[in-house]
């Protein structure tokens, strides 16, 4: 897979499965989940039914739920690879395709199509571009990671296509054998060749190129032999070599001179890899300079930037400028490293210039120059003084026949005898057409050097100027990555590239370089990728700092980019004094600077952080993470906002320090994100931390704080993803299993209290919520009695109130209205005890919204179904107060959905635009209640006196998407509001089939607290078509389940007509 753009899935087939997401690898779930994947891609873009899904996975004994599985695995596949896409929102990729589904992906989302691609072009291009052609054969090539489909080698629905890509691999090999003799090579192709002929060896082609490239390498004989071995193998058979390869045979024989060699082409120096991209002004500096030298003007020239800014490349590229104007240059570099001769760069600019030249020109000052000229006696003992007046007296010689340009780079790693001598050359050649320019790093280091002081006194000079090289803006880092990479990059490419280095120019090159070479790495975490150029380079430079001033940035690169001074000398064990030197000798190599707060530093690149964490040992790094969360829970552990900094030193010291304070600190910061209305972050937090857990070893702790994990989750997932989730689906399912309900009666004892109850709670409350949502009634039935049962032998309010709100719920959507009444007051009785004043905040045992809130709305809608509209409206309005204290748009959704259920079917409710606006105010809360809120903004404004038909189309279709999701709670009520629109459109046909459409499921799942009001207004639409029979027999069945449920608002409706 090629470099991904944010955003973009990338699929990987030439080799195991794989898929990665903005080129980060991505779990794409179990061995059946991964053969789904697999067989929609090897059907990419072509819908695949699920019959054929289901044959490919399970052959011929499928399971009797294997559709059900099978849509969960579409969905969680949906899941990884767009777990950005925003609920009710059409899939990009894994698409819904007439009766089967469809991956929608392009040829450079999947190496396949890639490789195919890219081997057509190759193919056309063979013939008038073979350079070309090379270079994309190359590239095809390098997708390979291994035999295609390497994970479903032996399954019967990869075998055609295994064949077929393998087929094309040795197509592109051959034709890349064909194009490399084509060109003259022969002997470095043998090796490669007699290899593929050992495992290919019926493919004559691949014979064909062995026994050439052997004839080209002065190997005839060998090339006869090969001939040889082919014949024999297919003489076995019963066949003889093809006419190609009996040809070839003839013409090695009469050494054919048409099997010479091609002369290789000449190719031209490859391109420089580190241009100087932008700089435009500097260099129009630089040549207005020299061109002042035509009029005897000389200057220096400082250009100062940080590490790796391009001070270098910038020099060379002024060398570069002045040679194409006819001046006469010496370069000189200084080195960081120790054991250079004093002098070190003059003897490189007089070696350069000719050294005896030189001499010959400072005439009877020649004995002055000694230190300076390679290869001769450094037997002078003058001034140095002297020694710059017999070098400005040779170099004003030298330019009287033409400017001179002398480069000296890194002056900051020169000798100061060298930097006193560029001070007094540079105080001579003001009047003379001599030009030198000097790099170093500018504010990059802080200490005080001699650098610095000559640096000062260059700046009193008229003819001094300075030249700051600012980072590389992010279009010319654009601009960089197509000059290294011959390509235009994407914009998603150079931004990564820009953000993980900063603009800093070498870094920028060094990290282009890495990811080309790596296809398919992270664009979106290139900070994380460290090219051993970089690393080399932080190496040397820690290489010269001091063991306290190393462990103070080994310290502060664990805290991050930025850190606190007293943080690291409290973790290092530093007093303040000890500290102090040890940051301004850190401060010495140009890696870290102090901020605009005191006390604290920040580094000069996030890679340098990465580089000086790499060459730490991980168990060194470890006990520095350990340490630093130690401080830190000290100084902050009373502070939310830190909690998760700490966690993740607690993380990073798990080596060390093992994984329990590591799941404790996730648990805590994914709390406290979780009360912030940050769920992005709380899941993120908790399912870090549950991969802690299930990391550990079997035992009852690490149950316990699985099902702890699970249900900090499911809190999670009921808010992000709703009650149909399937991760929720599947986390309540595992809570069953750890406490024991799947088995039969929870883990728990008598004496056990309420602490040790509220997993068990917490898990019924999870399969139940998931089961209602779902539709399923008749299981939350039986979880409800279940949970009724246990709170009969445990009666501890808690579990009471649990028990009995579930009951309510499940027979007030049963239709069981008197029984739902009872439970409703059990309940109110419980959580008085709990909570008498409603100020305590109880939560349902899941954890995801107020015990009283809950309570009251289902109430009210329970309340107006058995016919007491003013306790119904009591209910409401004491839900909707509590609601208002609150700042949390989820409980408002879910209040707002309920109450807006009653508003539009009764006039006792508050009006319908009180309850337009609760709706709109909890909308984009929550994407689980978001959908309930967009239906109930329909019916409102059909109420309202909108176009029925209008509202019940748009009804019908978010019916739709949510049953998609596996969402049919409250089918039948939605359903009857349909058909009542319906109606008032003048449309009975449609009523009935919507009616009818909803009395189904209601038999069907057991919902049947909205049956009656389906028969009522089936039997209107009946009415409307002339059928008064069957009219008749569709009202009387409406009065006789009222009767039978309880529910009195339906009776009182079977007397109102529904005008057309």
């Amino acid at each position: 897979m090629g470099m991904s753009p944010s955003g973009l899935v990338g699929f990987g087939v030439l080799g195991p499965l794989e898929a990665t997401l903005d080129g980060v690898p991505i779990d794409i779930g179990s061995p059946k989940q991964r053969a789904v994947l697999a067989m929609l891609l090897i059907n990419a873009n072509q819908p695949v039914t699920p019959d054929r899904l289901i044959d490919a996975i399970w052959g011929d004994h499928p399971p009797e739920s294997a559709l059900a599985t099978l849509q969960v695995y579409i969905s969680n596949l949906r899941k990884a690879i767009e777990p950005r896409r925003e609920a009710r929102t059409p899939a990009r990729v894994l698409q819904k395709n007439g009766a089967g589904y469809q991956l929608a992906v392009t040829a450079d989302q999947v190496d396949a199509l890639e490789f195919e691609a890219l081997l057509d072009k190759a193919t056309g291009a063979a013939d008038s571009a073979s350079g070309q052609a090379r270079g994309l054969l190359k590239k095809a090539l390098s997708l390979w990671r291994g035999a295609p489909y390497g994970d479903f080698t032996y399954e019967e629905f990869t075998r055609v296509e295994i064949s077929r890509l393998q087929e094309l691999r040795l197509e592109a090999e051959e034709l890349r054998f064909a194009i490399e003799l084509r060109e003259g090579h022969s002997a470095d192709l043998v090796a490669d060749l007699e290899s593929l002929v050992d495992q290919y060896p019926l493919r004559e082609r691949l014979w064909a190129h062995l026994m050439l490239a052997l004839y080209r390498s002065g190997r005839q004989a060998d090339a006869l032999r090969a001939y040889r071995r082919c014949e024999e193998m297919l003489a076995d058979m019963g066949i003889s070599p093809g006419e190609e390869l009996r040809d070839l045979e003839l013409a090695i024989l009469d050494q054919d001179a048409s099997l010479a060699a091609p002369p290789k082409p000449l190719t031209a120096a490859k391109q420089d890899l580190a241009p100087v991209v932008g700089r435009k002004d500097e260099r129009e500096r630089f040549e207005a300079l020299l061109a002042e030298t035509a009029t005897g003007t000389g200057s220096v020239v400082i250009v100062e930037g940080e590490a790796g800014a391009g001070k270098t490349k910038l020099l060379e590229t002024f060398r570069q400028i002045a040679r194409s104007r006819g001046v006469v240059t010496a370069f000189a570099r200084c080195v960081e490293v120790g054991g250079t001769p004093p002098f070190w760069p003059w003897a490189q600019i007089t070696r350069e210039l000719g050294a005896e030249r030189l001499a010959a020109m400072a005439g009877a000052q020649a004995g002055y120059l000694t230190p300076l000229l390679p290869g001769m006696a450094q037997t002078s003992t003058a001034p140095l003084f002297r020694v710059a007046e017999a070098l400005a007296q040779s170099l004003k010689k030298v330019a009287a026949d033409g400017p001179v340009a002398l480069f000296i780079d890194d002056l900051y790693s020169s000798d100061p005898d060298s930097l006193s001598l560029l001070a007094l050359l540079a105080a001579e050649i003001g009047s003379s057409p001599i030009v030198i320019v000097g790099s170093h790093r500018g504010r990059d280091s802080q200490a005080a050097t001699p650098l610095q002081s000559i640096l000062a006194e260059l700046n009193r000079l008229p003819w001094a100027h300075r030249i700051a090289l600012p980072r590389l803006d992010e279009s010319e880092v654009a601009d960089l990555i197509e000059h290294v990479t011959s390509q235009e990059p994407s914009r998603e490419l150079a931004r990564s590239v820009f953000e993980a280095t900063e603009g800093n120019a070498f870094f920028a090159v060094e990290l282009i370089k890495l990811l080309e070479s790596k296809k398919g790495i992270d664009l979106t975490l290139a900070s994380s990728v460290i090219p051993t150029t970089v690393l080399d380079v932080v190496t040397k430079r820690l290489g010269t700092i001091s063991t306290e001033a190393l462990e103070v940035i080994r310290c502060g690169a664990v805290l991050g980019r930025e850190f606190d001074l007293k943080i690291v000398a409290e973790a290092l064990g530093y007093d303040r004094a000890p500290s102090l030197a040890a940051i301004d000798d850190a401060a010495a190599t140009g890696f870290v600077s102090e901020t605009n707060q005191p006390g604290r530093f920040r580094f000069s690149h996030v890679i340098v952080v990465n580089g000086i964490l790499h060459g730490l040992g991980s168990l060194r790094r470890s006990q520095l993470h350990l340490d630093v969360a130690n401080v830190m829970e000290r100084r902050f552990g009373a502070d939310p906002p830190r909690w998760v900094e700490i966690a993740h030193h607690r993380v990073e010291s798990i080596r060390i320090d093992g994984a329990s304070e590591a799941i404790r600190a996730r648990a805590r910061a994914g709390d406290h994100a979780y009360r912030s209305n940050a769920m992005e972050l709380a899941e993120d937090l908790f399912q870090r931390r549950h991969s802690l857990i299930v990391d550990e070893p079997p035992s009852h702790e690490r149950d316990q704080l699985e099902i702890a994990s699970l249900f900090d989750l499911g809190r999670v997932w009921s808010w992000r993803e709703g009650f149909h989730s399937p991760r929720l689906r599947e986390a309540a399912q595992r809570l069953w299993d750890l406490t024991g309900i799947s088995s039969g009666d929870p883990v728990l004892d008598p004496g056990d209290d309420i602490d040790e109850m509220h997993p068990v709670l917490a898990s019924f409350q999870a399969r139940f919520s998931v089961e209602t949502v779902s539709g399923n009634v008749r299981a939350t039935l039986d979880i409800g009695q279940r949970l009724l049962e246990l709170a009969s032998r445990y009666p501890d309010p808690m579990v009471v109130y649990a028990a009995n709100q579930a009951a309510m719920i499940a027979w007030l959507h049963a239709g069981q209205i008197r029984e739902a009444i009872g439970a409703a007051d059990k309940c109110r009785e419980a959580l008085t005890t709990l909570d008498p004043d409603k100020s305590r905040g109880i939560m349902l045992p899941l954890g995801q919204q107020p015990a009283w809130i809950t309570f009251h709305s289902f109430a009210g809608w329970l309340y107006w179904l058995a016919g007491d509209p003013e306790r119904a409206r009591a209910e409401l309005d004491e839900a909707w107060r509590l609601t208002t204290e609150l700042d949390n748009p989820f409980v408002a959704g879910f209040a707002a959905t309920i109450r807006g259920v009653v508003a539009v079917m009764s006039t006792v409710a508050p009006d319908l635009d009180e309850t337009r606006s609760w709706s709109r105010k909890a909308a984009g809360g929550s994407a689980a209640v978001d959908r309930w809120l967009r239906l109930h903004e329909i019916w409102i404004e059909s109420a309202r006196g909108g176009d029925p038909a209008e509202a019940a189309r748009a009804i019908e279709s978010a019916l739709d998407a949510l049953e998609e999701d596996s969402t049919r709670v409250n089918h039948t009520l939605y359903r009857g509001l349909v058909a009542e629109l319906a109606l008032a459109a003048g449309d009975p046909e449609w009523a009935l089939r919507s009616a009818a459409s909803g009395i189904s499921h209601a038999w069907e799942t057991g919902e049947m607290f909205w049956c009656p009001e389906l028969e009522r207004l089936a039997g209107e639409a009946h009415r409307r078509m002339g059928r008064d029979d069957e009219s008749h027999e569709a009202l009387e069945r409406a009065r006789t389940l009222a009767a039978d449920l309880g529910v009195t608002a339906i009776t009182a409706r079977l007397g109102a007509t529904v005008e057309p």
